[in-house]
């Protein structure tokens, strides 16, 4: 059982479903914080996993999207939640950390990565990858780790 998780709005979803449908293995998802408003201990989840990838995604966009789709109720919380969530990111024992941004911008390689991580084979096939950040970004491109003008 492989567990996808990551702060709320950061691509853990997109995550998971590659990993359940394209790389054919089982998995459970929880954002963190799961259902709550605060962020439980991971630990204290009773999930069965032999195997952990960790989703991230620029902060500030994390923080628009999780307001926008009502997770949090302003941009100040969710900052809070992300600080908090990241916080786990080396809480659990082999662990695959993985940015949003790198699967919007070399989709074919962090999956391939991925999948060698995890020891099994990929066809190739993976999900239609949109960058849902674009929608905050406006004219902003990711160029070098960073979104410009």
């Amino acid at each position: 059982m492989i567990l996808c998780t990551g702060p709320e709005s950061s691509g853990t979803h997109l995550v998971e479903q590659i990993v359940r449908e394209n790389l054919k293995l089982p998995t459970i998802h929880r954002s963190l914080p799961h259902q709550t408003a605060e962020c439980p201990d991971p630990w204290d989840w009773e999930v069965d996993a032999d195997r952990t990838v960790f989703v991230h995604r620029n902060r500030h966009f994390t923080a628009l999207s999780q307001v926008k789709r009502g997770l949090s109720p302003d941009y100040n919380t969710a900052r809070e939640k992300i600080e908090r969530a990241m916080g786990y990111i080396d809480k659990y024992p082999d662990t695959f950390v993985v940015s949003y941004e790198s699967f919007m911008l070399y989709p074919r390689d962090t999956i391939w990565t991925l999948a060698r991580w995890l020891g099994v084979a990929w066809d190739g096939s993976h999900p239609p990858i949109f960058d849902a950040t674009q929608k905050y970004a406006g004219d902003m491109k990711y160029v070098a780790g960073r979104y410009r003008p």
